[in-house]
């Protein structure tokens, strides 16, 4: 009997099938899988072996998007369209490639890309780099998540909303610690350009505080009036207006968000006012960058 090898559309895994057969079972996930097309909602198998669309694919990702950077001075709603424009021009050449192989095999391509873009953008960051969280590190996942998801969501096809999800879980497999969320590019700008206080606003409106408690009045002071005159205080405000959004989006998607932000209240932001109401303004910012830091972890 013949074989031949596919790839589970469902699973991912190569399975070797009797090459006449019409319809299968996963060996590693149990669903059914249609060979090469049919009925029964069940998808297509993929060829294992990579069609030329792919390594065509695969070939045309930019080499440039990879040192492209995106600088925290240029986050703001000013600089920040102008920015991400000229990396969707870097960008574009790649775009015809990328859909010509998602027609033939969409799982295949979503995954050989993702592959080629983690592997691309690990490069330009150093093992110790990453060990010890450096500038060089948090740059290069500023850039991915205010420029690269932001510009294969752009595209606005299932094709690229799949690499989109495929990419974060490969790179937030690699880098559990540190890891990245999807945000569009509308959702970006709007953070820069209302500048909400994101995760407390969200947290004080499920409480039934309201947009104008003093709580929140208190935490924009704090932000305004402290964060803001201290040394990297603008980084530091600049990094929470692009990751905060994404937090809160997924929060508010999760079954039980009231549970969350209760949560957060009791944990953070309820000892932070503390902190406020007594003048101890740098354990407030301590104690609000591992409330970040922890949230990025469990929900991004």
């Amino acid at each position: 009997m013949d074989y031949v090898s596919i790839k589970c559309p469902h699973c991912g895994k190569e399975l070797k099938v009797p090459a006449d057969a019409e319809k299968i079972v996963c060996m590693f996930c149990a669903e059914p899988i249609i060979m090469g097309g049919g009925t029964e909602g069940a998808p297509a198998a993929e060829s294992a072996q990579e069609p030329a669309a792919v390594g065509e694919a695969k070939a045309a990702v930019p080499e440039g998007i990879f040192s492209f950077k995106i600088s925290l001075d240029q986050m703001n709603a000013k600089v920040y369209p102008s920015v991400f424009e000229n990396f969707q021009k870097v960008m574009s050449p790649f775009w015809p490639a990328f859909e010509r192989a998602a027609s033939q095999a969409p799982e295949r391509t979503a995954e050989e890309i993702s592959d080629r873009l983690v592997s691309g953008y690990s490069a330009q960051v150093s093992d110790d780099d990453k060990k010890h969280d450096s500038n060089k590190y948090f740059d290069c996942r500023f850039t991915i998540t205010a420029l690269l998801i932001p510009a294969i969501l752009e595209r606005k096809n299932e094709a690229s909303e799949k690499l989109a999800d495929v990419f974060l879980k490969k790179w937030n497999e690699k880098y559990p610690k540190r890891p990245l969320g999807k945000a569009s590019y509308d959702m970006i700008l709007k953070g820069f350009k209302k500048k909400y206080c994101f995760v407390t606003t969200a947290t004080c409106l499920a409480l039934k505080k309201g947009d104008g408690c003093r709580e929140l009045n208190m935490f924009r002071s704090f932000r305004d009036n402290w964060m803001l005159g201290t040394a990297d205080g603008g980084a530091k405000v600049t990094e929470y207006y692009l990751f905060a959004p994404i937090v809160v989006s997924a929060i508010n998607s999760s079954p039980e968000p009231e549970r969350e932000y209760g949560r957060i209240w009791d944990s953070y932001l309820m000892p932070c006012l503390g902190l406020l109401e007594t003048g101890e303004n740098v354990k407030c910012e301590q104690k609000y960058e591992r409330m970040m830091c922890e949230l990025e972890e469990k929900w991004l």
